[in-house]
């Protein structure tokens, strides 16, 4: 049994290193379903949306309100733009990133621009606009006239103050198109410098296709560029499944490396210079002393702090018409994009399918700037996970039988579920789930189908063998344990039982072969139906004779007492047979019984070819002795001292003194076993047993006469009392023939 124990785990040890290979073979399969889990533990953590309950981060929200109140976000003019810039500035944002591209100048033609200078100029009163000469059509060129009037922003105006406010961050995006027509000059500013090895890793975007050579970049104006205080790319990658949920702090362009928006912004917020920066690819982005976790190709895990709207939303319209309080924005970094989903800014992330690009950029943004990341456990703790769960359910699945085995994996997957929930939620640990359990379920089926292949069969060889001789509730225990057998014999402690019915040979002449069949049958079947009953193991038939035995092949620490209780029923259930039997005309029986305690070699015996669970032994041979014993001492049950010792408090016997049984030179002190304590004797007998005990004094102190005297006094209270017509008898010859000097009250046996 040790080695099948021990198959488990080399089961589970190749059953882990297949599920590992497999995940190396096919990666997509594996990541596609841990991602899966990790976006669901995303779901259960971020609650429901709507609660804006954390304001570090600010989103100015571009949303139907604000459209609704200012018109087509496309026809807004930069005067909108530069409001909100002056307005966060005077409230003391400490940085303001547009999630919005500035890719092309105001389009207005070069005379609008020069008539909106001139009437900026001199002031031209509103009334003289529609006398002014203009190139459009006319239903146009009042509105035109109107927005210059109202001092309209135009690029140069939005410059200005961005530069004055000197606070501003735009956003641009890089794309895996052909090479770029925008020269480097406007971003080279901005770019830094790493390692060859750090800049050809940022070199890609991540789609759903796969890895793409970054080739061209969206740039905002060259005046915007020059005026901010910083620029960053705000592309959003997408895992194969479309889904968000990491995002890279730096991408590579013309072998220069360029941060992402929400990086940029804290940067300058806590003070970190370029200088102070470090990438270790697969470890982290040292700001100066704060670590940033990043993988091998340089991209941050999003640690989602909540739901949408998990940070503060506040309209366009709201801000840009005076209707919030600029002192909010206080220290506040504020980033501007927008929600509206004709906008085409929103993306799939682990918990919804729309969710705004501004606040997965608000999210890094706060992730960087709290210190607040989300942390994938190495590839070793993954591999312990596999190989300790696989290993342990080898053992779980041969320890245990395939119920509790199966609730016990059960139990383990939710316990490691919920600790695997746990750390996510409360840690921002993200433990793998797919493989650990996928090697725990696998391997407790395949040990499960392995022991059922190989062990199924002996188990029908055991139930073959035993549920004949046993009772199903041994035969079950035996194939539950079935390392309780241990096959080709082993020393243990029985009680074994031997029946026999006197004068059967008699009897069978008296009968035709088919009513002897018939008879032996009935009686084999009904004793034999209480002796499983009381847990004992049928070891043979002999003709009429039955040996069975208690405290083996299943453990009882109660043989003895079992034995005895069987036996005294037994003999109960002679009397009902024999009811029957004067009934139908069938010859009554007597049994005899013969039983012994002693250690005895149990287990499989016989042939490689045919063999039996038997018990041999000289114990086994004296409870055979001891029931033809019963013919000397014209008794019914008779039972050892070593049986005698364990049931002393349960029975009532009667001494018989010693006997030296044939074949064995050592006497043994034997026993008359008369009836249980509870059931007890009535008055009668108790009288008769006390003159028998002082007749067999007597007899042992070679007192004949008084011996004589005490067991007629037993006769005549039952005349067929055996034992005391034994006793008498031998006193009666002892008085005419005294034994030697030696002679120490011990009958020795000359037949079985």
């Amino acid at each position: 049994m040790k080695k099948k124990r021990i198959m488990g785990p080399l089961l589970g040890t190749g059953i882990a290193l297949l599920v590992i290979f497999i995940t190396f073979l096919f990666p997509k399969l594996y990541s596609d379903f841990e991602n899966k889990t990790y976006d669901l533990r995303f779901f259960l953590k971020v609650g429901p949306p709507g609660i804006e309950d954390i304001d570090d981060v600010v989103l100015i929200d571009i949303d139907e309100k604000s459209v609704a109140e200012l018109g087509r976000f496309q026809q807004w003019p930069r005067l909108y733009h530069a409001k909100i810039i002056d307005e966060l500035t005077k409230g003391g944002a400490s940085a303001i990133g547009f999630d919005i591209l500035f890719l092309e100048s105001d389009s207005l033609r070069p005379e609008i621009i020069s008539l909106y200078e001139e009437t900026k100029a001199t002031k031209i009163a509103l009334e003289l606009a529609e006398s002014l000469k203009i190139d459009l059509p006319p239903e146009k060129s009042a509105m035109i006239i109107r927005q210059v009037l109202n001092a309209s922003g135009f690029d140069a105006d939005l410059s200005e103050i961005v530069k004055e406010s000197n606070n501003v961050y735009f956003g641009y995006y890089f794309g895996t198109g052909g090479e770029s027509e925008v020269s480097d000059e406007s971003i080279e500013r901005f770019a830094f410098s790493f390692d060859s090895q750090v800049t050809e890793a940022y070199s890609y975007l991540h789609t759903p296709e796969g890895l793409n050579f970054i080739g061209n970049v969206g740039i905002p104006l060259r005046e915007f560029c020059d005026a901010s205080r910083g620029i960053g790319f705000v592309n959003v990658e997408q895992d194969d499944d479309g889904v968000v949920r990491a995002l890279p702090l730096f991408l590579s362009y013309r072998k220069k490396c360029y941060p992402a928006l929400a990086l940029q912004m804290v940067l300058d917020k806590l003070g970190v210079s370029r200088e102070k920066i470090k990438v270790v690819l697969g470890k982290y982005v040292d700001l100066a002393g704060r670590k940033i976790l990043i993988d091998d190709e340089g991209r941050m895990l999003i640690n989602y702090i909540g739901s949408y709207r998990k940070f503060r939303y506040i309209s366009y319209s709201d801000l840009l018409l005076g209707q919030v309080p600029l002192e909010y924005f206080k220290d506040k970094i504020v980033i501007v994009g927008t929600s509206l989903a004709g906008l085409f800014d929103l993306r799939a992330v682990p918990f919804s399918p729309n969710y705004p690009g501004m606040e997965i950029h608000a999210n890094v943004a706060y992730n960087i700037l709290k210190g607040n990341f989300m942390v994938k456990t190495p590839f070793w703790i993954s591999l312990i996970c596999v190989f300790g769960l696989a290993i342990l359910a080898g053992l779980i699945a041969y320890l245990l039988g395939a119920l509790r085995g199966g609730l016990l994996i059960v139990t383990m997957v939710l316990v490691y579920l919920i600790v695997a929930y746990f750390l996510f939620a409360h840690s921002g640990i993200w433990i793998e789930v797919i493989r650990p359990i996928v090697s725990l379920f696998l391997t407790y089926l395949v040990v499960m189908i392995y022991r059922y292949v190989t062990e199924e069969r002996r188990k029908l060889q055991i139930k073959g063998m035993f549920q004949q001789y046993m009772s199903k509730e041994l035969v079950n225990k035996l194939l539950e344990k079935p390392e309780m057998l241990k096959l080709g014999g082993e020393r243990k402690e029985v009680t074994v039982v031997f029946s026999d019915i006197q004068a059967f040979t008699t009897i069978a002449e008296q009968m035709t072969p088919e009513e002897l069949v018939s008879l032996i049958n009935e009686y084999l079947t009904a004793m034999t139906d209480v002796i499983l009953e009381y847990g004992g193991y049928v070891d043979k038939y002999e003709g009429d004779a039955i040996m069975a035995f208690w405290g083996a092949p299943v453990d009882q620490a109660d043989h003895a007492s079992r034995a005895i209780r069987c036996v005294l029923a037994l003999r109960e259930k002679l009397k009902e047979i024999n009811v029957s039997f004067t009934k139908r005309g069938k010859p009554t029986l007597f049994t005899r019984w013969g039983v012994n305690t002693g250690e005895a070699i149990v287990g499989n015996m016989g042939s490689k070819e045919k063999f039996a669970y038997t018990a041999l032994g000289d114990e086994i041979n004296l409870g055979s002795r001891l029931e033809g014993a019963n013919k000397e001492y014209k008794t019914q049950i008779m039972i050892s001292e070593s049986t005698c010792e364990k049931v002393k408090n349960l029975v009532i016997v009667r001494d018989l003194g010693w006997l030296t049984v044939k074949g064995k030179t050592k006497p043994e002190r034997v026993f008359e076993l008369l009836a249980s304590k509870e059931k007890g004797l009535s008055i009668p007998e108790t009288v008769m047993l006390e003159h028998y005990h002082r007749g067999l004094k007597s007899f042992l102190e070679r007192r004949w006469d008084d011996g004589i005297s005490a067991f007629q006094e037993a006769l005549g209270i039952n005349s067929e009392d055996g034992p005391s017509k034994t006793y008498l008898e031998r006193c009666l010859e002892f008085k005419e023939t005294p034994p030697p000097s030696d002679w120490d009250g011990t009958f020795v046996m000359k037949t079985k």
